[in-house]
């Protein structure tokens, strides 16, 4: 049987009430689900960049603490559940399991996934560890800033290593200001300006 992760992180001072509600919505599927959940407050690089907190999702890759578990889902601390009795473990994959983001896509030319729900195999991690490029170099090779965030950089990655990965629907990670009523969801993402409308 695999032995599996939940992980969520929030560094940098008090913790807001959204993160709060998050963490008990992940913590209550960890258990339904008998799947780890590691709520993770501690900054792991620690570099003078200005964008390291969002690099703390690639603990997972570089830190060997992790390769004791099969499959881990990273997800964003600004995600809710809608949808508790799926476990998205089940899903099949190759790699890496991610949503499309169709607006981005459009603009960069490629297909190109949302970060802020992964599924990630321990395969990929132990890959990456290797063949990935140092995140500083990115951040220092990247003039604007939102190409020096983690979601471009995972993005380029991927694709300038040819790594297979799985589409998966946008129930697992469906943003809230586009959900309609009739929308079949498990997991709701909230963007900067819905978060205050996020409830346990």
């Amino acid at each position: 049987m695999k032995k599996n992760l939940i992980y969520q992180y929030y560094v940098g001072g008090e913790i807001p009430e959204y993160v709060k509600y998050s963490n008990a919505n992940f913590e209550k599927y960890s258990e339904l689900h008998n799947i780890d959940y590691y709520f993770d407050t501690e900054k792991y690089f620690n570099t003078s960049k200005i964008h390291d907190v969002y690099y703390q999702k690639l603990k997972l890759i570089y830190d060997i603490e992790f390769d004791k578990y099969d499959d881990i889902l990273y997800v964003d601390t600004d995600v809710l559940i809608k949808n508790y009795s799926k476990n998205i473990f089940d899903i099949e994959f190759e790699n890496l399991a991610v949503v499309k983001d169709d607006y981005i896509s459009g603009l960069v030319n490629y297909e190109y996934f949302n970060s802020g729900v992964m599924l990630i195999s321990k395969g990929f991690r132990q890959n990456a560890r290797s063949i990935f490029t140092n995140y500083e170099k990115w951040i220092n090779f990247s003039n604007e800033y939102q190409f020096q965030l983690d979601e471009p950089y995972l993005n380029e990655m991927v694709k300038m290593n040819n790594i297979n990965f799985t589409w998966i629907d946008e129930t697992w990670n469906k943003w809230f200001r586009f959900i309609k009523k009739s929308d079949i969801i498990n997991f709701i993402h909230f963007s900067n300006d819905d978060k205050k409308l996020m409830k346990e």
